[in-house]
């Protein structure tokens, strides 16, 4: 998440501040996983028991 800057040269050692801001966004990209998931379990056809 830091790296995604079109103007930025990708291929660069992470900085301090860089793991900072991936962990920083941690929580909210769980968050996108789990209502991702969640609404794909819940249209997902039932499977027989």
């Amino acid at each position: 998440m830091a790296h995604i800057d079109p103007q930025q040269i990708v291929l660069s050692a992470d900085k301090f501040d860089d793991i900072e801001a991936c962990l920083n966004i941690l929580p909210v990209l769980r968050y996108i996983a789990r209502q991702m998931l969640h609404r794909e379990l819940m249209h997902a056809p039932r499977m027989p028991s």
